[in-house]
């Protein structure tokens, strides 16, 4: 179960990071800070930014989230407290990941209002990638209790 785990959380990290950073640049283009255009040049930067972003909650996230797995979800409790343990404990990790990085920043109110966004998606990503990072889980154990009930 932890490798499992491991890498899938890994992969949603990374991906969830480069989703986040075409976003933000998304974002610039459509409310631009001064019209010069310059936030076409990022376009590119920003998921690639956003990605390296989510390596490094990666690095935190993967084997918290998988180490947990392991000793909270087996043996296997049903399919709705293994889905809320997953995706509280991802939102969680989210969460404190956003507040370490910008702890101590003092930021301006447009800079607050997207960071709030951003916070936004991806505590949303955290929600709705969590049944992908443990649902090959869900469905080995229920297809096992299925099989034993015959």
């Amino acid at each position: 179960m932890f490798g499992h785990v491991l890498w899938r959380v890994a992969v949603v990290c990374f991906g969830g990071g480069a989703v986040v950073g075409f976003l933000l640049i998304a974002a610039l283009l459509v409310f631009p800070d001064d019209g010069d255009g310059r936030a076409f040049s990022f376009l590119f930067v920003g998921p690639l930014f956003g990605g390296i972003l989510g390596a490094m909650l990666a690095v935190v996230a993967a084997p918290t989230i998988a180490g947990v797995c392991a000793g909270v979800l087996v043996p296997y409790r049903g399919r709705a407290k293994t889905l809320l343990t997953v995706r509280l404990l991802a939102m969680g990790l989210v969460a404190l990941f956003l507040l370490l990085l910008l702890s101590g920043a003092v930021l301006d109110v447009g800079v607050v209002v997207v960071l709030a966004g951003l916070t936004a998606v991806s505590l949303a990503g955290a929600w709705f990638g969590s049944p992908w990072v443990i649902g090959w889980y869900i469905r080995r154990c229920e297809a096992a209790a299925a099989s034993a009930g015959h």
